[in-house]
């Protein structure tokens, strides 16, 4: 497949996700890094002498604060393969109180029979599969909303329309749509560094790219990773996408 009909499918909402290098599939975008992290300790407020109250404060500014509103905001992470995704948004979510980390490969193979690729054929019918993989993402996003957790989504949001999507189907919650914007040359580094089986190979880089700076190149925060590790990552996530990535 050329990079015109790559370029030409994401147009179409169509996005890649790689040939894998292995029969275990993932999604491909496991960035490098230890996806362990401490949670952040939130300060406790003093109180009155003879008043007790073991809740912690929530901070305003932070992704933390943002669950004192009775619908916690849904937080979106999207970037190309091998931008850190999966990772980056595993340590946000153990950073939170209460969390939810969805991530859109998991929900989208739950189709066993008759699955299709984003880049398969038929091509409506992999068109078709991914929105239906994007409902099912702000479904449980909002279930998970609605029962006091902040919902994280890890998937491939590769153009304006996708984005408009899942805005309208996440309405009223406030959506922070952030992307992990290391560059072309960092996310195919990672790849090298990932266990074989995890290895991937796609030739759509620079098509993804242009295609989501077309797109997308105003909206949310466009967040160079380039030179951060994971945890790191996450830190900043926390600590300023309520500031820098809200969409609505």
């Amino acid at each position: 497949m050329s990079v015109a009909d790559i370029a030409a499918r994401f147009r179409a909402g169509v996005y890649g996700t790689a040939r894998r290098a292995a029969r275990r599939g993932r999604h491909p975008n496991r960035a490098v890094g230890n996806p362990a992290g401490p949670p952040q300790t939130l300060p406790v407020p003093r109180k009155p002498a003879g008043k007790s109250d073991c809740r912690p404060t929530r901070r305003v500014g932070t992704i933390a604060g943002m669950l004192a509103a009775d619908a916690p905001d849904c937080l979106i992470v999207t970037g190309m393969p091998g931008a850190g995704k999966s990772t980056v948004t595993r340590l946000v979510a153990e950073r939170l109180p209460r969390s939810a980390r969805l991530d859109g490969d998991f929900v989208s193979r739950l189709v066993v029979s008759g699955r299709v690729g984003a880049l398969g054929e038929p091509a409506d019918e992999a068109a078709r599969q991914v929105r239906l993989c994007n409902r099912n993402l702000c479904t449980l996003a909002n279930n998970f909303s609605d029962a006091g957790f902040t919902p994280v989504i890890d998937w491939v949001v590769p153009d304006r329309a996708q984005l408009d999507f899942f805005l309208s189907l996440l309405t009223p919650r406030q959506v922070l749509f952030v992307v992990l914007a290391p560059g072309i040359e960092a996310c195919r580094y990672r790849n090298t560094l990932r266990d074989p089986r995890e290895r991937f190979d796609f030739d759509g880089y620079e098509a993804l790219d242009a295609a989501m700076k077309r797109e997308l190149g105003d909206v949310g925060w466009w967040f160079d990773t380039a030179s951060l590790t994971p945890e790191e990552t996450a830190d900043r996530l926390v600590r300023e996408a309520r500031r820098r990535a809200l969409v609505n």
